[in-house]
């Protein structure tokens, strides 16, 4: 039985790898914060006050996955939210919402996004990584145009 219980820790460890903690006990304040989130990303349904509540929220994973619902649910009207989501100052936080920003694919963000690379911030290098691809995905001249920029170490 203990070998069972061992490659079954193990495959959560390899899974989940920090998150294995959070699985043994939830904050049921988190759950209910994210249960109308996940579920209006499930039903493909943009509440505005929903998700900008959740874009205030004290929680980084509260944020996180409402930038991600946002940017799967597909509705331009996420992207005022996401656009705010772009000034968040955890560091976990902004790769998901750059990440959602090119899943709306919504040309009104490049000039936010753009600004918000070059802010003096730094920032980590997931959310650099997620930049490009979100912009490619949008796909407008200016961001296709700053991406060149960057490539050719210009920018």
């Amino acid at each position: 039985m203990n070998a069972r219980r061992n490659c079954f820790l193990l495959l959560l460890l390899l899974l989940g790898g920090a998150d294995v903690a959070r699985l043994s006990a939830q904050d049921p304040a988190l759950v209910e914060a994210l249960a109308p989130l996940l579920r209006a990303e499930d039903r493909l349904e943009f509440d505005p006050d929903l998700f900008g509540t959740a874009a205030l929220h004290p929680e980084p994973l509260v944020r996180r996955t409402a930038a991600l619902a946002i940017g799967r649910i597909g509705d331009p009207r996420g992207s005022a939210v996401l656009v705010r989501l772009l000034q968040d100052r955890d560091s976990t936080v902004l790769p998901d919402v750059i990440f959602a920003l090119g899943l709306l694919a919504d040309t009104s963000t490049v000039a936010p996004l753009i600004n918000r690379l070059k802010s003096s911030d730094a920032l980590i290098a997931s959310a650099v990584a997620e930049a490009g691809p979100a912009l490619i995905r949008i796909g407008s001249p200016d961001a296709i145009a700053f991406v060149e920029v960057v490539l050719k170490g210009q920018g």
